[in-house]
């Protein structure tokens, strides 16, 4: 009798990641960029002050990034998100209820709390410790989360409209209780690794792989290149979130315009990811970011001079597509160099190398705009600051720096 073929559960566990990541990027990372007018408007505070929630977002994802590695490597991605996935719906909750500066920062901390428990350093262990043999194109599948949170901007706009932005983040509270913090019970360990095992429940940290300990990549003049590079690379992406609505509006453009040229930069940060973590399987990793860091780059020259509709929509394909596969590669690359070992570990001490970048770039922009009435100073400075990147990368090693295994193929 033939035995019934099943989905290979890694790919639950990926969509699982993928929806998660995908809630809320729409509706705190993308989403932010279109609540920003309407509390300015209500409270009367500055564009800087309110970019500060953005601050302690970065401030608190930086910090708490090692720390949610070594919990990730201790006590494996499922439990922390279903944490993260549940003080989100509490922070999204008091968020919409808060009435004051000190409400105000206090709901955007609790979401901070959420986002970390959220972050890459979780999901991307996940997809890690699944997929051994296709390791970019399963993180390029999960990051996809990230970069399509912008394709709802219109819908979140149109509901802001509609209903208050208030009421809009009770609906997502909701949402984020009853459908997201439900999916992270799906998010398992493969059979004979981590806690999650069928045959045993090991005690302490899992070593998921070959590779390096984290006292060993840290003597590797590799991770300091990588570190610096991942930091320049990362340093626009907060801004850019934030004031993304405020900045096109002012260059001219209307709100519904802005929304639209939001979604095509979704759509080509989706692509981005994709297909740069798909190319990182066949090519040199280094090679392929490498070029990821390019296209960053002249996204950004492109959008710090666009006046137009016309000239934003090319901007923005180019900046979606650089961003997302950065975003996507770094870790590929990472995993590359060092291994699985303690990649959790590793990879939160490479996120939290964005943390000072990722704090200051939204209020730098914000407090730019409120001081020239423009945003371009603010990109021109993210502009030179990305090219640093370009020589670091350059110097990264060419070969392996830990060989492991080839495991066979996943199966469907």
């Amino acid at each position: 009798m033939l035995k019934k073929k099943t989905i290979f559960y890694g790919w639950w566990v990926l969509l699982a990641c993928g929806l998660t990541q995908l809630f809320f990027s729409a509706t705190f990372l993308s989403g932010f960029s279109a609540l920003i007018d309407p509390i300015v408007d209500e409270f009367g505070w500055s564009y800087a002050l309110v970019s500060l929630a953005f601050t302690f977002r970065g401030f608190e994802a930086g910090i708490f990034a090692p720390l949610v590695g070594f919990l990730v490597d201790r006590f494996r991605p499922r439990k922390l998100l279903f944490i993260g996935s549940f003080s989100g719906a509490l922070g999204l909750l008091l968020f919409s209820r808060m009435h004051s500066l000190t409400g105000f920062f206090v709901s955007v901390i609790i979401l901070g709390v959420s986002l970390s428990l959220n972050s890459s350093v979780v999901v991307m262990t996940a997809a890690a410790c699944w997929f051994k043999q296709r390791p970019g194109l399963a993180m390029g599948l999960l990051s996809m989360g990230v970069g399509a949170g912008g394709l709802f901007m219109p819908l979140i706009i149109i509901l802001i409209d509609r209903i208050g932005w208030r009421d809009s983040l009770g609906v997502f509270a909701i949402l984020a209780l009853v459908l997201i913090t439900p999916l992270s019970l799906v998010v398992k360990d493969p059979p004979g690794e981590g806690k999650d095992s069928s045959s045993a429940r090991i005690k302490g940290p899992v070593n998921t792989g070959e590779g390096m300990s984290v006292r060993e990549v840290l003597r590797q003049k590799a991770f300091w290149l990588l570190a610096f590079s991942v930091f320049f690379t990362g340093l626009s992406n907060a801004a850019i979130q934030t004031h993304q609505i405020p900045y096109l509006v002012d260059a001219g453009l209307t709100r519904e315009n802005a929304g639209f040229l939001v979604v095509i930069l979704s759509i080509s940060n989706i692509a981005g990811r994709l297909g740069f973590g798909w190319l990182g399987d066949f090519v040199p990793k280094k090679n392929s970011y490498l070029f990821a860091a390019a296209c960053l780059l002249a996204g950004l020259a492109m959008y710090a001079y666009a006046e137009s509709l016309l000239q934003a929509v090319p901007a923005v394909i180019f900046l979606g597509a650089g961003t997302g596969a950065v975003m996507t590669l770094r870790s590929v690359v990472q995993l590359d160099l060092f291994g699985r070992k303690a990649f959790a570990t590793v990879q939160g001490l490479l996120i939290s190398c964005i943390t000072f970048g990722s704090m200051i770039a939204p209020l730098f922009a914000g407090w730019i705009f409120d001081t020239y009435e423009t945003y371009r100073p603010a990109w021109i400075v993210f502009i030179a600051l990305t090219f640093f990147s370009l020589p670091l990368i350059i110097s990264l090693p060419r070969q392996k720096a830990v060989k492991m295994a080839s495991p066979p193929r996943e199966p469907l």
